[in-house]
């Protein structure tokens, strides 16, 4: 029988194996330490400029992936293709460097920022997103 304290223990299980999953972390941590760098108004040269477009699009892929593994109940194997990936970073180029620059002052647009996007979602197919699969494979009986 299903209860709510089980509910909350699977709930925690999948938290502490995607939050403490090194890629996430690490695009985390390049986020809040590039965001400081900026607003102490010492940006860190080409880091400032690159590495926070890199990650963007492994961030998204990464928290879409769990939400659609136990909000949606995908199955395990379940992977973005390299196409979809490619569209979420042609879509963020689109609305990054060509539409907000229009609007804003704040966005500036930039050809390198774009392939930064593209790299990212190169990075988060081949590289993070078969580290997820394992990992989840090894703790299906946990998640499920």
């Amino acid at each position: 029988m299903w209860t709510y304290s089980y509910v909350n223990r699977r709930v925690i299980r999948a938290l502490a194996l995607f939050l403490i999953d090194p890629f996430f972390v690490f695009y985390c941590l390049c986020w809040i330490i590039i965001r400081y760098f900026r607003i102490s108004g010492n940006p860190i040269p080409y880091l400032n400029d690159w590495l926070t477009d890199i990650v963007f699009i492994p961030l998204i892929a990464d928290f879409s992936y769990c939400l659609g593994l136990f909000i949606l109940r995908l199955e395990h194997g379940f992977k973005y293709s390299l196409k979809q990936l490619f569209l979420l970073a042609f879509l963020t180029s689109i609305f990054f460097e060509v539409l907000s620059p229009m609007f804003t002052d704040y966005n500036t647009a930039d050809f390198m920022d774009a392939i930064c996007y593209f790299l990212g979602a190169c990075f988060f197919y081949y590289i993070h997103q078969p580290y997820l699969n394992k990992k989840i494979y090894k703790y299906k009986k946990q998640l499920f």
